[in-house]
């Protein structure tokens, strides 16, 4: 079937479904069997506790024991687990307790499902937005079977956030504004970024009203922005979850912002500057710093895409991801890329739109590479993965 056919091929939701479940599971069991390469034996046992590396020990520590009222890690003892957000260990604690399952085995088997149910969403929000089942078609196949997709299967909270990220956008564009504010501020309590979802239905209505007949004025603009209740009051949501935990963090420690301040323990120097580690990577190409260099390029492509496809309400979102993590530093860039979401259905588009469409084979043949080198890297418990 050509893409031109393929795009006016608008599916149901049982034929959505099987895609993303046909998807899901081949992708899921071609790294069980890489693993079990990697291993030795293939077991989907030991598959699920080599998903947890890294970051993970600080989510299990605190599904485990909660957070401590000061810092604890770390060889100098300067880390604590406030910079990791509360939902997702308080939601596997709590069905840690009702099914009594080995934490290790049993959260990276729930992000798996988190991550499946997104997938639907997603699909259906590419659809609702491009009309474009190759794109939607795309979107799907990366995050399944691209580079870092073994992060939607561990101990961390990459699946939890982009569910809330996806269902915050189909909301928004079916306008039932208060779910989408409920899913807003589930977002802002999973990761530090979902508080900014709130500049998504601000750009919305900037972009109706502009569209609007007569004159426009500031005034109102205001007027018209406050004239649907439910959209502020499911704007105003967003934020909800991370006040609350500010306001927990604040009776702990002392300090509401601690997960903020507590972020210099994973630094690895005082005086970071973007600019001067970005144009320092080209100077090192065999240098981790030019990995995550290349990355950050492909972030804003990705912002470029959106700009010139008029869609400024992911433009933003997109911008902001990405801006929030680098101003701290470049590595983990592409796992927060990956995981933010709206990069990936810009690069999914920037595919679709290739000029040249013999260009299409060697890019996927390149992501399938990059694939399963990230996931041996994964393996290896390399930092280029973190």
């Amino acid at each position: 079937m050509k893409p031109e056919s393929l795009k006016k091929t608008a599916p149901d939701n049982k034929t959505i479904m099987l895609l993303v479940a046909g998807a899901f599971l081949i992708s899921r069991i071609v790294l069980i069997l890489i693993n079990g390469y990697f291993n030795g034996e293939i077991s989907l046992e030991t598959f699920l506790r080599d998903q947890n590396r890294f970051d993970a020990t600080w989510y299990l520590f605190t599904m485990q024991e909660g957070y401590l009222p000061s810092p604890f890690g770390h060889d100098t003892g300067d880390a604590a687990n406030w910079a990791f957000f509360p939902l997702m260990p308080l939601v596997c604690r709590f069905l840690h307790k009702i099914t009594g399952l080995e934490y290790i085995l049993f959260v990276p088997v729930f992000n798996s499902l988190l991550f499946l149910i997104s997938q639907f969403v997603i699909f259906k929000y590419m659809m609702k937005t491009r009309n474009d089942l190759y794109t939607a078609v795309a979107v799907l196949l990366f995050f399944n079977f691209g580079p870092y997709t073994f992060y939607f299967s561990s101990m961390y909270t990459e699946s939890m956030f982009i569910l809330f990220v996806s269902l915050f956008l189909w909301f928004m564009e079916e306008k039932r504004y208060l779910l989408m504010g409920i899913c807003g501020l589930l977002a802002s309590a999973t990761r530090n970024i979902g508080i900014f979802l709130v500049f998504a239905p601000f750009v919305m209505t900037i972009e109706e009203y502009l569209k609007k007949d007569g004159k426009k004025s500031f005034a109102d603009y205001i007027r018209h922005l406050f004239s649907d209740a439910d959209l502020v009051l499911g704007t105003c949501l967003v934020p909800a979850g991370l006040f609350s935990y500010i306001f927990y963090l604040y009776r702990l420690t002392g300090d509401g912002l601690a997960f903020l301040h507590i972020q210099r323990a994973w630094n690895e120097t005082d005086d970071y500057s973007f600019i001067r580690e970005f144009l320092g990577s080209f100077g090192a190409i065999y240098d981790a710093r030019f990995y995550f260099a290349a990355w950050t390029i492909l972030g804003m492509l990705a912002l470029i895409h959106l700009a010139c496809k008029k869609r400024y309400s992911e433009l933003v979102l997109c911008f902001i991801f990405m801006a929030i993590p680098l101003s701290v530093r470049m590595i983990s860039i592409p796992r927060y890329l990956i995981g933010s979401l709206i990069p990936v259905l810009a690069w999914a588009g920037m595919i679709k739109g290739l000029k040249f469409k013999a260009l299409r084979i060697p890019v996927i043949i390149a992501i399938l590479v990059l694939s399963y080198l990230t996931y041996k890297a994964w393996y290896l418990a390399m930092d280029i993965v973190t």
